[in-house]
């Protein structure tokens, strides 16, 4: 594709499960832009539910104007076809930056921390919680600075997209509330950025497993390895701010953003104490491990079922191929649709193209030989 509308196609920023992101210019202001186009071969609940999000996306970022924050443009419609115009960031993604360089050093770490942590304070203050950030959402500019995007899933107050009940975001970046369904806050964003910050420092994902439901498990009960182990040159005062916004419960964590970029800024004179709901099982009271229980179980029913019916389909000769549509939710940090026990919007955009990294698997056990 040359042109689409107005747009003249100057090449392909990637792809996802929404459709597609092109670098383009636009004539009129002689302006580099990024276009996202919506795939119009999908599913018709599926088309309408993804140019929902789009709208989602452009009614989000509308309300904000932050230099952390990636500038929307303009949304509209092209002979059938969704589309947003956003800010052209061309200095790559942190997941992009994790992958081809691993963990960032302590300066680089403390700096993107700092400029996440005043976008995230922007958006809570006008009423938007971002509700899917992780290091394929975050892009950065040609001088480095940080511009969060994909508000595809945020929470509004005015939201239809905004549902208790509903599973939204990327499982890995989750915070245990969002994994449970319930009402979120600013808070959900700071866990997710925590998740990043871990990642940024350590090179790996702090609750990494190869199945959905493995990864809810140690989001709602398990702690992540010890950053000190795994980046012994982090300063002491940095780990605490991490953890902190990786405690399992809202109330242990910062207040809101402001108080995180705040004890950034103290550094080694910040007090900022250690959350105790980090500590594996410590406090959990006994429906927490029954629904624990009940989201595992209920998952791996889902995914075994959905695996049973496309099984069915794919050998199927009547089955056309655009029918067979995979879940987005993976344990690579993707989402999808698992039900029961609640449903999960698909966060898989265009930004998150970029394959994961994982933590090595682990060695395989050799059984005995019989004699």
């Amino acid at each position: 594709m040359k042109s689409f509308g107005p747009y003249r196609i100057t090449g392909e920023l990637g792809r996802g499960a929404m459709g597609m992101v092109y670098r383009a210019v636009d004539p009129r202001l002689d302006r580099t832009v990024a276009l996202k186009v919506l795939d119009v071969t999908l599913p018709k609940d599926q088309a309408a539910e993804y140019a929902a999000r789009l709208r989602q996306e452009a009614k989000s970022a509308a309300r904000l104007s932050h230099p952390n924050v990636i500038t929307v443009f303009e949304f509209g419609e092209n002979e059938g076809h969704p589309y947003l115009v956003l800010e052209y960031v061309g200095g790559g993604s942190l997941q992009q930056r994790l992958d081809s360089k691993g963990p960032l050093p302590i300066d680089k770490v403390i700096r993107l921390a700092k400029q996440l942590f005043m976008g995230l304070a922007y958006a809570h203050k006008h009423g938007v919680v971002h509700r899917d950030i992780k290091p394929a959402n975050l892009l950065f500019d040609e001088r480095g600075y940080l511009k969060i995007a994909d508000f595809g899933v945020a929470q509004l107050p005015t939201s239809d997209l905004t549902r208790t009940g509903a599973l939204v975001g990327s499982p890995r970046h989750m915070a245990p509330e969002q994994v449970q369904g319930r009402k979120l806050d600013g808070r959900a964003d700071i866990f997710a950025a925590g998740v990043v910050l871990y990642e940024a420092l350590t090179g790996i994902a702090p609750f990494d497993a190869d199945h959905v439901a493995a990864i809810v498990y140690k989001i709602l009960f398990e702690s992540p390895k010890s950053i000190k182990e795994l980046r012994p040159d982090a300063p002491p005062w940095l780990i605490n701010v991490v953890e902190r916004c990786l405690a399992k419960t809202p109330e242990q964590r910062f207040a809101d953003a402001d108080k995180a970029r705040q004890a950034l800024e103290q550094g080694p004179h910040s007090s900022v104490p250690v959350a105790k709901a980090a500590a594996v099982g410590q406090a959990i009271p006994l429906w927490g491990w029954l629904l624990g229980f009940i989201l595992v179980a209920a998952t791996s029913w889902a995914l075994t079922a959905w695996l049973l019916s496309e099984a069915d389909k794919a050998a199927s000769p009547a089955a056309p191929v655009s029918s067979v549509v995979p879940p987005a939710m993976d344990s690579r940090g993707g989402t999808g649709s698992v039900s029961p026990p609640r449903e999960v919007i698909d966060t898989a955009t265009s930004y998150d193209s970029v394959p994961r990294y994982r933590q090595p698997p682990s060695p395989q056990r050799r059984e005995p030989r019989d004699k």
